[in-house]
């Protein structure tokens, strides 16, 4: 995918692998020697790789000013939930915990839709700028956090993206409000992660811990489980993830499922995920 390239040697620091999930989180899957087992749909092929991996970024989708100050602040107070729910220090997650966990889910999702489908350039209407900027001008200006127009009379569509993640998650913030966040565990089978998980409002944070809407805090089943690793293959667009596929697992009605998406049935079986779950009614996850 094409992107703007910062000068040789990026002076002035600008992020150019910008996580859409946090490599935080995904380092918190990772192995003895920080990898996670990968699984690429594109590519039809499993892979060991590191939190670092450009697959887990996008290329300058959005500006300086937004990766820095409202998505890191947004990053900041969610992360720190998670250290307490990782440390037993949160048992049960209160107002603040649960507007915190909306906004970085809806971060999260308004990332990767900015990632899949990048903001084009705008091009004004004008004779030209007063004043020519340079390319090393340009990238103080977004260093600082200011806008600009280039000599070609455009916009660096990355600068509307900042601006519309943040008002998407504003707006779509209302709709969520109100609801409860809950904590689940399992204790054998454990979670992989989707590049996005679209509607479905859960968040693996551990391979044995996610946070899911409307959700009691508990102990999951295998089945509960196996239930929401199905729904994170058939929601993800262009990979999963996990400590390791070996030790999650996924459940269906093959028939049903044979019916309905016989592609997903395809990546199922080309990730590795075994089948290892008894196929039964799950009071959180039947609806996958």
């Amino acid at each position: 995918m094409n992107y703007e390239r910062p000068q040789k040697g990026n002076p002035h620091r600008l992020t150019i692998d910008q996580h859409v999930y946090p490599a935080a989180s995904i380092k918190r899957f990772g192995r003895h020697d920080g990898r996670v087992e990968l699984y690429s749909f594109k590519h039809k092929k499993n892979m060991l790789v590191k939190s670092n991996n450009e697959i887990f970024c996008a290329k300058r989708a959005w500006d300086q000013g937004a990766e820095v100050g409202y998505q890191k602040n947004i990053e900041d107070s969610f992360q720190e939930i998670v250290r307490g729910v990782i440390n037993g220090n949160v048992k049960s997650l209160n107002s603040d915990d649960r507007r915190a966990i909306s906004e970085f889910f809806l971060l999260w999702r308004f990332r990767c839709a900015a990632k899949l489908e990048p903001f084009q350039d705008a091009r004004f209407n004008i004779l030209g700028a007063s004043r020519e900027l340079s390319l090393d001008d340009q990238e103080y200006l977004e260093k600082g956090n200011v806008g600009f127009i280039r000599p070609d009379c455009t916009m660096p569509g990355r600068w509307f993206a900042g601006i519309q993640i943040k008002r998407n998650i504003d707006m779509s913030y209302e709709l969520l409000s109100g609801r409860r966040w809950g904590i689940g565990r399992s204790e054998s089978e454990e979670f992989l992660v989707p590049d996005f998980f679209d509607d479905f409002p859960v968040i693996p944070i551990t391979p044995n811990i996610v946070l899911a809407m409307d959700y009691d805090d508990r102990f999951l089943c295998v089945a509960d489980v196996a239930h929401l690793n199905m729904s994170a293959i058939s929601k993800s667009r262009e990979f999963i993830f996990a400590r390791g596929f070996k030790w999650c697992s996924y459940a269906a009605d093959w028939r049903e499922l044979s019916f309905r998406n016989s592609m997903l049935v395809q990546r199922i079986r080309n990730s590795g995920v075994p089948d290892r779950s008894p196929i039964c009614a799950s009071p959180y996850f039947s609806g996958v």
